[in-house]
């Protein structure tokens, strides 16, 4: 406090202390917005729902995470125009939802953005720019019996609880020859995935874990 109010050794006079009074009171008024800026709650982002913006297109996603109700600013480590949806009021901030707009000579890969709100600037958090449909985000069954049917080609997002199987059925021409891949740890997850081919008689025929060149990731 001392460095903020000083101290008068002198006599206060009639017109000193006007000025005194005048000099914490303008203090005071200056502290309040840095007092609302420091409580202002720092942003993150926990999740993306789709994990994947397109070259081309107009994709919507769902941001979720703490501290994202009033966004300045959205960056991003690619070429995209992000429009924010919806009521741009301020809300409870857990999440928020942005539109990206990416060219059509928009690179496939990994990418990624930070959020800025009053309280800061989020830690970059990573995403796919892919150029594959994504089918939406539904529970897929969680026995052979149950496996869910995709199309193809296409690209799922999903999340699964610790050391649990989610399957998935495609319909295949014989000698069809396609590529399958989990891309998880590459856009930050903790996730390690293992990945299993079976036949229509629920046979292994493959098996895919920590593929050399892209990490835990499988392939």
């Amino acid at each position: 406090m001392a460095a903020l109010f000083p101290k008068f050794d002198a006599p206060i006079r009639r017109g000193d202390s006007l000025m005194k009074v005048t000099s914490h009171l303008t203090l005071f008024l200056w502290l309040i917005p840095l007092c609302l800026n420091l409580a202002a709650q720092a942003p993150s982002i926990a999740a993306l729902e789709p994990a994947a913006v397109a070259p081309g297109r107009s994709v919507e996603v769902v941001v979720r995470g703490a501290g994202l109700g009033s966004i300045a600013d959205v960056w991003t480590s690619f070429d995209a125009n992000v429009e924010q949806v919806g009521d741009e009021a301020p809300t409870d901030g857990k999440s928020a939802t942005l539109r990206f707009t990416l060219p059509t000579d928009a690179q496939v890969g990994v990418g990624a953005i930070r959020i800025a709100t009053r309280g800061g600037v989020t830690s970059p958090y990573l995403l796919m720019i892919d150029d594959l449909p994504s089918a939406p985000r539904v529970a897929a069954g969680g026995a052979f019996d149950q496996a869910r049917e995709l199309p193809w080609p296409a690209a799922v997002d999903g999340a699964c609880d610790d050391s649990h199987s989610r399957f998935y059925r495609l319909k295949l021409s014989a000698g069809k020859r396609v590529a399958i891949e989990c891309v998880a740890q590459r856009i930050g997850s903790k996730l390690d995935p293992l990945m299993r081919l079976f036949d229509r008689d629920g046979r292994q025929v493959a098996q895919s874990e920590d593929v050399a060149g892209i990490g835990a990731d499988a392939r």
